[in-house]
């Protein structure tokens, strides 16, 4: 099983994580991912027309993929890791937006990315 790190976690979710984040978001976080996509135009993508997901949609993704591995992490500790990581210099909420495809590729939500 493939595991994204994140901030010192190991990330990935089982089908008891799936199914708590399902009842979360009250349906598939895809529903989320493929709504973004109405901006694409064959391989083009225009961002103007991409909507990522929401904030507490990301963080409620990366906080079920916690479960597994993490044991001790609540919410309120992770929102504090999720603050830790925006506020490194470099780092914006479509950084995290990158983490939370690779958690769903790593918890066989989306294909694995072929190298």
């Amino acid at each position: 099983m493939k595991k994204v790190e994140f901030m010192g976690l190991k990330l990935v979710m089982g089908t008891k994580e799936k199914i708590a984040l399902e009842k979360e978001l009250g349906t598939s976080p895809l529903n989320f991912i493929f709504s973004m996509v109405k901006g694409m135009d064959g391989d083009e993508m225009d961002l103007s027309q991409m909507k990522i997901p929401p904030l507490p949609v990301m963080v409620a993704i990366l906080f079920h993929a916690t479960q597994k591995l993490n044991h001790g992490i609540n919410r309120d500790k992770f929102y504090e890791i999720v603050d830790e990581f925006l506020d490194e210099e470099d780092k914006s909420v479509m950084n995290l937006f990158e983490v939370v495809m690779e958690v769903l590729q790593a918890s066989k939500y989306l294909p694995q990315a072929q190298e």
